[in-house]
């Protein structure tokens, strides 16, 4: 498998993210984004039921472990300084 080159350059210095824990984001709405925890596999599991979901995701969630392997390669991509995911709390 190939990787596709950046054509951009790095916006944020190394370990931008991965320096400090990932934070709770006030929304200003009455909505917070804050970490995925491993408690959160029911819903998201859920979530992924819901057929709309596939017309907007190519994954598909087969049981709650599975989902809760998913917020642990989530808080690795976070360390690694890759991808950020956030849930959406009230």
């Amino acid at each position: 498998m190939r990787n596709m080159p950046d054509l951009t350059a790095p916006v944020l210095p190394a370990r931008a993210f991965s320096r400090a824990p990932q934070p709770t984001v006030p929304t200003g709405g009455g909505l917070l984004l804050r970490p995925f925890r491993t408690g959160d596999a029911p819903a998201v599991h859920a979530v992924f039921q819901d057929p709309v979901m596939h017309r907007w995701h190519l994954r598909s969630a087969g049981c709650e472990e599975e989902v809760t392997g998913w917020i642990a390669q989530w808080h690795a991509a976070w360390a690694a300084d890759r991808e950020a995911h956030w849930a959406v709390a009230e």
